[in-house]
């Protein structure tokens, strides 16, 4: 068992050494990784859990489970004609169950509910085996020229030197001659295309050609579906909740008896989630596949669109350098350089592309030594294994964030598994395991007319259940089937600004800091090639030749910034959406009753003992829409089923704190950018926070470098001061003075 789940890893991990692109990404690690998950879900729900519960009418519970057995493996079926939801409760049951007659009424079999974990397991071959070719072709050329260059502690200096001149050494010789490599990834780029549609058709028919327009059916239900029409939903046509099966056998004295069953369907209820996930995400895939395609098209139409990417990439480096090299490489040479920048200490990759442009400026190669350029000593920052912050602590809520909602969808998950989410009783000819299964299926409802002191009424037995009346609304709760997926989700939006700030940062703080576990160490002691001192020099050097050239950076940490508090907006709404419309005052409600001073505003009546507003969204006792079936007489019998919701009592406690969070998130960031902006537009704002950063340093060296360095150049000093110690920074602030006024160092 571990080793399978340790194949697994190895199979959707992120590789140390990159040779595709974020597209590429997105079809073989990510979309193969949701593929196995949604088939280990299936699978598990399948053969641990209850895939099907038939209603027989019969007391033998051995005849019940052949019943079951046989309809999930001969299939069940719907009448399509019956699928009105206006006639649920007059002449059909359920949506498309029903009388049945072959001569008049057609069926619809619904046979892909088996086959959904094979077909989830293929659709992940078929995204993975572009990868495939592609590592085939490429033939570990990337991991030969850029081993251990991504990290380079442990280099000497003269190691460094070394490796540099022989990747120089290697592409003069092999200068255009990567035409092929590149049209290699090119191929395997419109294979995921391609791959991505024939997926979307392959999933239309497995799904009788309904998929393809599953998803907009899905969003003009929701936005146009009234809320007590509960069976129009276009998931009940492709995943039905209940359906109809014959069970052909033998009587006593040797007639056939068609036996005609009501099946419940608990495993749909997954399935309608995951499938209208995966529309989405393939619609998605297919746009950015075809940008991807664009972009691919525009690098190779124009040499312009070549220079910004690779400027993009060596972003340490100065554009006419970067230029100078994009004019002279073609297509395949170019490709190779962006990956090669993927691979590389930033500052190890400036200098490549510099000794390039110098080699293609004079004619000639030179290697094995340093060389000057411009006055300016050609150096190499050393990079630490150290974790090292990449974000402003003050703000950073995002770990935070993304704990909780994984968390809380965690105990969702196990309460919902492990425990009773629901249990529901009422009359005796249904068993209490297709009651549960369906009232879970198809959610509970509560009446508004008894939300309101419930205990002087005679015919109300709790908050929100009570007899069905034309003057009283009828409110659904719909949400907790949906809030483990939805929590787990949320955590991923509040993650998503974090990840893409790793990757744009492209770890250019752990390549400034020195080693963080040196809290103290002797400033004035020798010069050594690895130590502290010559480190200082350095870096010294370093924002000397690069001043003015952190813009890009800034802006995309400000960018990041924004789609933080975008991410923080979009949960409160989702979460809104979710529950109802009842979350945004959720929190503020219930306050207000704990002090007495809370009006209902659904409740009806005079409202003068206004129920709890946690019992309102998250009522523990709610009635449930019947499940209709045939008497004896072939009257529908229409029970009246009441249900207890054990899971309520902790999404009530999950939201109320969600709830305070989220307004305390949104403060949290708001307050982040202003901060941003204050730092953005005035600069004695930035002496003064850089001042605590260096108590020990002249208020004039402070005020002088902030002055003479942009706010790009400010903030990627600021972030560094964060990653070494303060004696250390002090030191770096005052040989960084001493550089912008042209004083020499002995290096």
């Amino acid at each position: 068992m571990f080793n399978v789940f340790s194949s697994l890893k190895s199979l959707v991990a992120l590789n140390k050494v990159i040779i595709e692109n974020g597209v590429f990404i997105l079809h073989c690690k990510v979309t193969v990784s949701i593929l196995l998950v949604f088939t280990i879900l299936i699978t598990t729900k399948q053969h641990f859990g209850e895939p099907i519960d038939c209603l027989t009418g019969s007391e033998d519970v051995k005849f019940g489970r052949a019943v079951d057995e046989y309809c999930w493996i001969h299939s069940t079926f719907t009448v399509n004609e019956l699928l009105h939801p206006k006639k649920v409760g007059k002449s059909v049951v359920q949506p498309g169950v029903g009388n049945y007659h072959p001569s008049r009424k057609t069926k619809t079999d619904h046979k892909y509910y088996q086959w959904v974990g094979f077909y989830l397991l293929f659709q992940a071959g078929l995204f993975y085996f572009p990868r495939f070719i592609w590592k085939l072709w490429e033939g570990g050329r990337l991991k030969v020229l850029t081993v251990s260059l991504d990290s380079i502690l442990n280099c000497s200096e003269s190691e460094v030197e070394q490796r540099k001149g022989k990747i120089v050494e290697y592409f003069l010789r092999n200068y255009h001659r990567h035409n092929a490599y590149a049209y290699r990834f090119i191929t395997c780029e419109i294979v995921n295309c391609a791959n991505v549609f024939g997926q979307i058709f392959l999933t239309n028919v497995f799904l009788g050609y309904h998929f393809a327009t599953y998803g907009q059916e899905v969003i003009q239900m929701l936005i146009y579906s009234n809320s007590d029409d509960s069976m129009g939903h276009p998931m009940d046509k492709i995943f039905p909740k209940v359906s109809k099966c014959i069970f052909n056998h033998f009587g006593a004295s040797g007639n056939i008896i068609n036996q005609d069953v009501l099946c419940v369907l608990p495993l749909n209820i997954l399935n309608e989630k995951i499938f209208i996930f995966l529309w989405f995400w393939f619609v998605f895939l297919a746009m950015v596949s075809m940008i991807g395609l664009l972009y691919r098209l525009l690098t190779i139409a124009l040499p312009s669109v070549r220079a910004q990417r690779l400027q993009l990439i060596a972003a340490l480096c100065d554009e006419r350098v970067v230029q100078r090299v994009s004019q002279q490489c073609g297509y395949g040479d170019w490709f190779l350089l962006c990956l090669l920048g993927k691979n590389m200490d930033p500052v190890f990759y400036a200098d490549i592309i510099s000794e390039l442009a110098f080699c293609f400026g004079s004619g000639y190669r030179m290697y094995g030594r340093r060389r000057t350029r411009n006055g300016c000593e050609s150096t190499t920052v050393q990079k630490t294994y150290d974790r090292t912050s990449i974000i402003d602590p003050v703000y950073d809520t995002v770990d935070v964030s993304f704990r909780i909602f994984v968390v809380s969808s965690l105990l969702l998950t196990t309460k919902d598994l492990t425990g009773d989410a629901i249990t529901c009783f009422g009359d005796k000819q249904e068993k209490d395991e297709i009651l549960n299964a369906y009232c879970w299926i198809q959610s509970t409802y509560s009446v508004s007319g008894y939300f309101h002191d419930c205990n002087a009424k005679k015919d109300c037995i709790y908050p929100g259940v009570g007899p069905v009346s034309r003057d009283f609304e009828e409110i659904y709760h719909r949400y907790y089937q949906w809030t483990s997926v939805t929590l787990f989700f949320q955590g991923l939006l509040c993650y998503a600004p974090r990840f893409l700030w790793k990757i744009m940062e492209n770890g250019l703080q752990n390549t400034l800091a020195y080693d963080r576990k040196l809290q103290y160490y002797p400033i004035t002691t020798t010069d050594d090639d690895q130590g502290p001192v010559q480190h200082l020099k350095r870096l010294a050097i370093y924002f000397k030749t690069h001043r003015g050239q952190h813009q890009f950076y800034f802006l995309k940490y400000c960018c990041c910034e924004v789609l933080g508090l975008l991410s923080v907006v979009a949960n409160i709404l989702i979460t809104d959406v979710l529950l109802g419309y009842k979350f945004l005052h959720y929190g503020r409600n219930v306050l207000s009753y704990w002090w007495g001073s809370y009006n209902c505003d659904d409740c009806d009546g005079d409202n003068k003992n206004p129920i709890s507003p946690m019992t309102q969204v998250f009522p523990l006792l709610a009635k449930c829409s019947p499940l209709r079936s045939y008497g004896p007489s072939g009257n529908i019998f229409t029970p009246d089923p009441v249900c207890v919701l054990p899971l309520n009592t902790l999404n009530e406690k999950i939201y109320l704190f969600l709830w305070f969070y989220l307004i305390f998130e949104l403060s949290v960031s708001t307050l982040a950018l202003l901060h941003r902006l204050l730092m953005t537009f005035v600069t004695k704002a930035r002496v003064i926070l850089l001042k605590f950063k260096c108590l020990g340093v002249k208020s004039k060296v402070v005020e002088d470098v902030c002055h003479r360095t942009n706010i790009g150049d400010w903030f990627v000093i600021y972030m560094m001061s964060k990653n070494v110690s303060r004696q250390f920074f002090q030191e770096f602030l005052e040989m960084l003075w001493e550089e912008i006024h042209e004083r020499k160092l002995s290096v």
